[in-house]
């Protein structure tokens, strides 16, 4: 029981100087290129523009390649959308709806025929629920479509997965529509290795 305590003690602890040095001045929470090339410092918040709703999706999406790869910085594939997002139902973080997996299956191909691109799988939330359920929902939400890109062939040293919660919003309004946007998993390039 003694041992118990002690160790939720120090888990707690450990969390708290995790967080802690994460958030101290100076440094950036944010481990990759936003996708229009800007970088986020903890002095300069930068908020993302978002474009408008998308057109009704086709019956099958579309992948379409990013090549030829010469030059182009993982900025520029950001800026390209060559890694597509997903939506999740509220409260959920599954992906097997056909849409999701259509998705994923175009990501996935996308990282197996470029094989030293890395990424960041960023998990997001509506605004509704606590900080930190929605910070545990977004992991939860990074970390599946992590298992399904590493399932459909890519490897898991590629991947890595942040939550933002309800922090970084796709758009600020508080009704259904917006909070449809904001339950999502994003695919940030972070690096392109020669």
């Amino acid at each position: 029981m003694i041992c118990a305590q002690l160790g939720r003690k120090l888990l707690v602890t450990f969390v708290l100087l995790t967080t802690i040095a994460a958030c101290a001045p100076g440094r950036s929470i944010v481990r990759g290129n936003w996708p229009d090339g800007r970088l986020e410092t903890h002095s300069s918040r930068v908020t993302r523009r978002v474009p408008p709703p998308p057109a009704p999706e086709p019956e099958a999406i579309a992948w379409v390649a990013a090549d030829p790869m010469d030059g182009l910085s993982a900025a520029d594939l950001n800026r390209m959308n060559v890694l597509q997002t997903i939506h999740f139902a509220f409260d959920s973080a599954s992906v097997g709806s056909r849409t999701q997996e259509e998705i994923l299956a175009a990501n996935a191909a996308w990282l197996i025929e470029h094989p030293t691109a890395r990424v960041i799988v960023e998990g997001h939330c509506d605004e509704r629920g606590t900080r930190r359920y929605n910070l545990a929902l977004g992991q939860r939400r990074a970390e599946a479509a992590r298992a399904a890109l590493v399932a459909l062939g890519v490897d898991f040293g590629r991947i890595e997965v942040v939550s933002y919660g309800e922090e970084l919003p796709a758009d600020p309004q508080s009704n259904e529509a917006a909070w449809r946007e904001n339950r999502r998993d994003e695919f940030v390039i972070v690096a392109i290795d020669s």
